[in-house]
């Protein structure tokens, strides 16, 4: 019976949800000792990334949560996405955690265009600079950012790809 009770508080646990701010600033060993035995703990010099079936943003499900860390390996950005574009709901229930987003922007006006250019692995490059303009969240916004005490929300709305990236940012690197 203990090891029942056991499962079910570490698949509780599991789904809990986080507040990924207060990850920010703190040793990566912390996390390395308790999520490898979770789903898998990759390292690479600067990205450290946790694979999970349950980790929660805003009542928002997601698996892969990335955290860039500095030379003395604390904690300066995490970052995780959802294949799916952030809909009203969504953003209403991120607006009553944290408030009202400083800073809502989308593109504008295109100011630089390169011709693509191939490199010698196959691959094609490209970059197109654009202005930014506000908006409001109807306007598919490109950009949703929450500037807060001691750190910074943006989330990404990649509408071309349907996808929406967040990213919880150090302010004191």
């Amino acid at each position: 019976m203990r090891i029942v009770i056991t499962s079910f508080l570490l698949l509780f646990s599991m789904s809990t949800e986080k507040n990924f701010e207060n990850f920010l600033g703190k040793s990566i060993i912390e996390f390395k000792d308790e999520y490898s035995f979770l789903g898998g703990f990759r390292l690479d010099e600067n990205l450290h990334t946790i694979v999970m079936e349950d980790f929660v943003f805003c009542d928002r499900k997601f698996s892969s949560l990335h955290l860039y860390v500095n030379e003395e390996k604390n904690i300066q950005s995490v970052i995780f996405g959802f294949p799916t574009i952030m809909d009203i709901s969504f953003y209403e229930t991120i607006v009553n955690k944290y408030g009202n987003p400083s800073e809502m922007t989308k593109m504008d006006q295109m100011t630089h265009y390169s011709e693509p250019n191939k490199s010698g692995n196959g691959t094609t490059s490209q970059e197109i600079n654009y202005t930014l303009k506000d908006c409001s969240f109807e306007e598919n916004p490109l950009f949703i950012i929450w500037s807060k005490n001691g750190f910074k929300i943006k989330v990404t709305l990649k509408q071309n790809q349907q996808f929406t990236e967040v990213t919880f940012s150090n302010l004191h690197k």
